[in-house]
């Protein structure tokens, strides 16, 4: 019995660790003023007590990818949604990129739903400082960068400038302000 305690206290560890190693300590957003604010929109959800910073200008409904970061009691998680439209369903299951021959994947769990011209896929997950390091690149890139959605079948997608240029400007949120 002891034994069995052990192991489910080890793994109950591990899974709160790997948890918060995903939380980033990040300056008090209440401190910033509206020059510190110029790339990025905040939207408070007063109920939960959570921020969630966007680049500015970003509009959602547009682009595959979608990076955000949801502040909470000094600290934020880097969140990108994979966002994947189409006339047919692909059930996608990973998001691969390729950025200068260097491949990145993403296992995902999208959700599907019917939009008025087709279907969408959409997954929305947190990044380690790994993933964003990636990202890094994916933002950096002069080269084309490729997204594809695999399930049953694949899909191939360049990302446009516009959104490498998004993933820039919150990357460059999220490196001034992490402490």
């Amino acid at each position: 019995m002891k034994k069995i305690f052990t192991i489910l206290t080890l793994i109950v560890s591990l899974f709160i660790f790997g948890q918060e190693s995903f939380k980033f300590p990040f300056t008090n957003i209440n401190n910033l003023d509206k020059k510190d604010l110029k790339d990025v929109k905040l939207k408070v959800d007063e109920f939960k007590g959570t921020a969630f910073i966007t680049p500015k200008g970003f509009m959602s409904e547009t682009y595959r990818i979608e990076p955000y970061l949801s502040y909470k009691n000094d600290s934020v998680t880097f969140r990108i949604k994979f966002k994947y439209y189409s006339k047919s369903w692909l059930f996608h299951k990973k998001v691969m990129i390729k950025v200068n021959d260097e491949i990145k994947e993403f296992d995902v769990n999208p959700s599907e739903d019917v939009i008025k011209g087709g279907i969408q896929e959409i997954s929305d997950i947190v990044l380690n400082i790994d993933d964003i390091d990636f990202l890094r690149k994916v933002a950096d890139s002069k080269k084309d960068v490729i997204i594809r959605y695999e399930g049953e079948k694949h899909e191939d997608q360049k990302l446009y400038g516009m959104e490498r240029n998004y993933l820039k400007k919150i990357i460059n949120f999220f490196d001034k302000y992490k402490k």
